[in-house]
């Protein structure tokens, strides 16, 4: 897979809020992301995601994993900070549970267990006020692919200003703020994902790369000409990661099940 634009979202979202402290020290900065964001004399920082490449770990041929039905419900505080309830759930079905920042080891951050009207999401640690885990729940077999591989994310920073030196402070500060946060990515979720948000399980589509690092690859200085002109400096970076693919169609094929009898027995 190339090019593709499905974890764009969440990591320039993420570096533009990194960002955004620095149009407090100069309201004039303009922020920016995508491909012609901006293009001008104007002091400018601009983030863009140019693409993915993902590399699956199946053989070209080979039998992928069958994925499941799944649902992402949304958890309700309890009685305490740390304990959340998911209505008409099984503590069993519960498959997977994330934090901001990580995906939580069950048995260790997290357990389950059943109520009257559903499971008892137990965190070892509380989250800060108006947070919530995303929580998982899996069901039966389903027709469809899960492939799993590494991926490469490419994007840029591009700093502009009238002024060389004024484009390489620019870019000194948005590394200084961008890079911390690009290094604590929780894992990456497409956020078109059409897994349903409400119990029971069902298709769907989900799209996630886990352990994102970031690299910094090089940088680039330009002037470009114009009336006036103005000076670009380049910052180009990676994320690399494992990549999730699940698509979801629907019930398995019946397996050991016979069809129909040619034939006929004879006592």
């Amino acid at each position: 897979m190339s090019g593709l634009p499905m974890l764009v979202e969440p990591i320039e979202t993420s570096l533009l809020g990194a960002l955004a402290p620095l149009v407090a020290r100069r309201p004039e900065l303009v922020l920016g992301a995508g491909p012609g964001a901006h293009d001008g004399p104007t002091p400018a920082l601009v983030v863009c995601v140019h693409g993915l490449q993902h590399t699956p770990r199946d053989a070209p041929g080979a039998e992928r994993q069958s994925p499941r039905l799944a649902a992402r419900p949304s958890p309700q505080p309890a009685d305490d900070a740390r304990s959340w309830t998911i209505a008409g759930a099984q503590a069993h079905e519960l498959a997977e549970v994330l934090t901001p920042d990580r995906v939580l080891v069950r048995g260790e951050d997290w357990t389950a267990e059943p109520i009257a009207d559903g499971a008892l999401l137990r965190l070892r640690t509380a989250l800060p006020p108006g947070v919530a885990p995303v929580v998982w729940v899996f069901g039966a077999l389903a027709r469809g692919y899960q492939s799993r591989g590494s991926c490469v994310v490419e994007l840029s920073i591009v700093a502009t200003a009238g002024r060389v030196a004024d484009a390489d402070a620019l870019m000194g500060a948005a590394l200084c703020l961008g890079l911390p946060v690009l290094a604590a990515l929780p894992p990456l979720e497409a956020p078109w994902g059409s897994f349903p948000a409400a119990l029971p399980p069902g298709p769907g589509v989900r799209v996630r790369m886990d352990r994102p690092e970031v690299t910094l690859c090089g940088q680039v200085r330009r002037w470009v000409p114009g009336a006036p002109g103005h000076a670009e400096v380049r910052s180009v970076l990676t994320l690399t990661g494992e990549l999730e693919l699940t698509v979801a169609v629907g019930a398995p094929e019946p397996a050991g099940v016979i069809h129909h009898v040619v034939g006929q027995l004879i006592a």
